[in-house]
């Protein structure tokens, strides 16, 4: 099954969440404050499958969505794309 991680969960992230919940992939989450995870919980995300630290997650799915504020997105997208790991964002910089 195909792995990918949500980071971030503000008002389009909880969006992504409820869409990506719904197909058929393993989901990961990753936001800023464990309080903020709480939609991914209500979902039944396993906590295994939480994190307030993306980096914990690479390497380890397949795909990564960055659903943040733009001033965050450009220097999580520009990591996570260092590191080989396949990404998307809806920002541009």
């Amino acid at each position: 099954m195909t792995k990918i991680l949500l980071l971030g969960l503000g008002r389009w992230g909880a969006n992504h969440l409820r869409n990506l919940n719904n197909l058929p992939v393993e989901l990961f989450v990753a936001e800023v404050g464990d309080k903020q995870l709480e939609p991914a919980r209500k979902l039944g995300l396993p906590a295994e499958r939480l994190t307030t630290n993306y980096k914990d997650f690479i390497g380890k799915v397949d795909g990564v969505v960055v659903v943040t504020p733009a001033q965050n997105a450009f220097p999580a997208v520009q990591r996570i794309s260092r590191s080989g790991q396949g990404c998307v964002s809806s920002k541009n910089r």
